[in-house]
């Protein structure tokens, strides 16, 4: 488990990195309007975020699955999803509305925030499961 959980972090760093680099530098490959590219940059570090977060949950993820504890991945996802949906409550609440504005730009970086949320309260919730002291599946054991 410790060396899939040192991949997924390498590989997490690299394409969280690679999907910054890209919102910011890659910008102009689809629009040249200057108010786009200013949101799409403004966004690069929090998608940075939100990739390397979902590059964790896959490994942590399939530590779980490989430990056969559907019960314990079901119950982290629903977990989640309760946290994550009150704050897109409150971000629609804050920043919906009519039509494109410099405010809902805004809003699109507290959607991806609160999916960083989401997505780490799962590997967080997966890696205390795993790295727990005891069980047939505990890191500690050599497993």
């Amino acid at each position: 488990f410790l060396s899939l959980l040192s991949v997924g972090l390498v590989v997490a760093v690299l394409a969280g990195g690679a999907a910054a680099l890209t919102a910011y530098y890659g910008g102009p490959l689809f629009s040249q309007d200057p108010a786009v590219l200013a949101a799409v940059r403004s966004n690069a570090p929090v998608l940075m975020l939100v990739v390397s977060a979902l590059v964790i949950a896959y490994a942590v993820d399939g530590a779980v699955l490989a430990a056969r504890d559907f019960r314990f991945l079901i119950l982290s996802s629903l977990a989640g999803l309760l946290l994550q949906l009150p704050m897109l409550v409150l971000v629609v609440r804050t920043f919906g509305g009519g039509h494109a504005s410099l405010a809902s730009t805004r809003g699109l970086a507290a959607v991806f925030l609160t999916l960083a949320v989401r997505l780490l309260s799962l590997d967080s919730f997966c890696l205390v499961r795993l790295l727990r002291s005891s069980g047939p599946y505990s890191v500690r054991e050599g497993n």
